[in-house]
């Protein structure tokens, strides 16, 4: 080695320890050599459902599958989403559910640096539990419950999917990040509404960590709601008008956080209070990263990126 290579470096060590700069990481963190992506590959499971034969008519929805088109169009548009399986209606069973939930654990499929998105558009019901507590449900099309007695919790175990069971999917999963959404009611969150600018440093060091998160439309005792004008579910019409106008910005990464502190906001005050997000992790420090396509963002119209206005009509019941 030069002695100028030398002198330079010993230098460098010096200046260091006088202004007590130290590093405190024993073991560097694992950088993320995906040349300018988030993830390797992206992959979703979206479910919509609309009708429920065993449920009465009052119970049916109208905009699920809706929700479920929409959302498919925007993660594949706008922000590169590869893999994309969707499930309504009549196909979305709870065998078919978990099927599908099952293939992404699938490790010849995805991959260490992959993203798992699951969305899921209908009717949840939180279940208490006889020793206290709750057990948050969602309803596949096939279920035969009574809505209305919640406190029967054998139809549910027997024919509805315990979200503690999504989890159990999702930690089998090799994906290294996983992002729940929700536009039924589910309890059993606590909010984090705090924002995140994202610069390329800090987006390193949270894809480096492990991530499972979930977002809903709703926190416990309130009813989500889907309405006519919009054609969607309140919180899914929301999501989307932000992932459309973010996707206008190109190549500006954020996170679920960022999105949820934005989403809470617009969903209260488009609710007058009646309908908060929630946003939860799972044992995770990581956490999940959108990148919009940069193809994407510069051939969207700036029409596009317009927020939904609030318009008051009654919500349909999302139980």
């Amino acid at each position: 080695m030069k002695l100028r290579t030398v002198l330079l470096l010993l230098a460098a060590c010096c200046l260091q320890t006088a202004f007590g700069q130290k590093d405190k990481a024993l073991v560097e963190a694992p950088g993320v050599p995906l040349q300018g992506r988030a993830y390797q590959s992206v992959h979703a499971l979206l479910i919509g459902v609309d009708r429920y034969p065993n449920l009465p008519k009052n119970l049916q929805l109208s905009h699920a599958v809706d929700d479920v088109t929409a959302l498919k169009n925007v993660l594949t548009q706008d922000y590169g989403f590869q893999n994309v399986d969707v499930l309504t209606d009549a196909q979305a069973t709870l065998g078919n559910i978990r099927t599908a939930l099952a293939a992404l654990a699938d490790n010849t499929k995805v991959k260490p640096d992959d993203l798992v998105l699951i969305y899921f558009s209908g009717h949840g019901q939180t279940v208490p539990i006889a020793t206290g507590g709750s057990m948050g449900f969602l309803i596949p099309s096939d279920a035969r419950v009574d809505l209305a007695n919640p406190s029967n919790s054998a139809p549910y175990l027997e024919t509805c999917l315990p979200m503690k069971q999504v989890w159990d999917y999702l930690d089998l999963s090799p994906a290294k990040h996983a992002l729940v959404i929700a536009d039924a009611c589910f309890s059993g969150l606590l909010a984090r509404s705090r924002g995140l600018g994202l610069s390329k440093a800090s987006m390193d060091v949270l894809l480096a960590r492990r991530a499972r998160e979930v977002m809903t439309a709703g926190s416990s005792g309130e009813e989500t709601g889907e309405r006519d004008d919009l054609g969607h579910g309140i919180f899914t019409a929301k999501l989307l008008d932000e992932l459309k106008a973010r996707a206008a910005a190109k190549n500006q990464p954020f996170t679920v956080t960022d999105l949820f502190a934005t989403l809470q906001e617009e969903v209260s005050g488009a609710t007058n209070g009646k309908q908060t997000p929630q946003l939860g992790s799972y044992n995770t420090e990581g956490e999940v990263v959108f990148l919009p396509s940069a193809a994407a963002a510069a051939e969207r119209p700036k029409a596009e990126t317009a927020k939904t206005r609030a318009v008051e009509t009654k919500p349909i019941k999302k139980e």
